[in-house]
């Protein structure tokens, strides 16, 4: 798996090109808040939902991807940083979540310091409604985060039209997930 560390640039940086084809066209990151705005923020499952519709639209996706947002714990701020896996597999193997898990704890560890959920977007083409292919990487996902440790917010699926939640009762539960705060 590939990963692209993507944020909006702040007030003394220069705009940063495009590092995939991804992020140059439909679900294009980079759609964050002016940094004098307000944040977006990520109390409930429909304001992860419209958050994630305003980062990636306009929605449409050649092919699958991961991209991982952070909400501040304290805050409750969707973080104006995004990292995308470029090339998800169709299925997640036993090595893809571990691979994962270790990104999950690399990223906790050094870039954001513990005090936040992760939040997952699967990015495809395909039909609208959420298949047993997104459940199953939801249910990578989710183990993923138990194996790092970490907490996470609802899994959300992009397709072309619109954006929509994995429900959990859809995800078998996953033992010793640590709880949302």
């Amino acid at each position: 798996m590939t990963t692209n560390d993507h944020r909006t640039p702040g007030p003394s940086e220069p705009p940063r090109p495009p590092t995939s084809a991804a992020s140059s066209g439909p679900g294009a990151p980079g759609r964050f808040p002016a940094p004098d705005a307000p944040p977006l923020v990520v109390r409930t499952q429909a304001d992860l939902e419209r958050a994630w519709t305003r980062l990636m639209s306009p929605l449409g996706f050649s092919a699958a991807a991961l991209w991982i947002g952070f909400v501040d714990a304290e805050t409750d701020a969707l973080l104006a940083q995004l990292v995308e896996v470029s090339d998800l597999p169709p299925t997640m193997d036993a090595d893809d979540v571990e691979s994962l898990a270790s990104l999950l704890r690399h990223l906790d560890a050094t870039a954001l310091g513990g005090s936040h959920r992760f939040a997952f977007l699967v990015a495809r083409p395909g039909p609208d409604a959420v298949t047993d292919r997104d459940r199953a990487h939801a249910r990578g996902l989710l183990e993923a985060c138990a194996r790092a440790g970490t907490s996470h917010e609802v899994v959300h699926v992009a397709t072309a039209r619109r954006v929509r939640p994995v429900p959990l009762d859809d995800v078998a539960p996953v033992p010793d997930q640590p709880p949302h705060p």
